[in-house]
């Protein structure tokens, strides 16, 4: 089943999978559906709490290095309407 790329709504997915179902249905097919919540997948999560669960987790040396160097101190800041807020250090979160 095709499913589109980057450009395209939400909703066509949807449709795409709606359609391919009735299909299977209508031609009296077996159907069966895996879905998941990825909801909490992206939780703020303490950086240090991560680094040091993937520390545990056998993640060391220069693999544990580079987590480290693209979480710690990095900034965000918003930009609307051609002003830019003061950037912050962000803590938690996934980057």
């Amino acid at each position: 089943m095709w499913f589109p790329n980057r450009g395209y709504s939400t909703t066509l997915p949807l449709l795409i999978l709606h359609d391919h179902l009735l299909t299977q249905s209508e031609n009296n097919l077996a159907i069966a559906a895996v879905f998941s919540d990825l909801s909490k997948a992206f939780n703020p999560v303490d950086h240090q709490i991560l680094l040091n669960k993937l520390y545990h987790y056998g993640i060391r040396g220069v693999a544990n290095d580079l987590f480290r160097s693209y979480l710690n101190n990095r900034k965000q800041f918003v930009f609307v309407n051609q002003q830019r807020s003061d950037p912050n250090t962000i803590k938690c979160g996934v980057p």
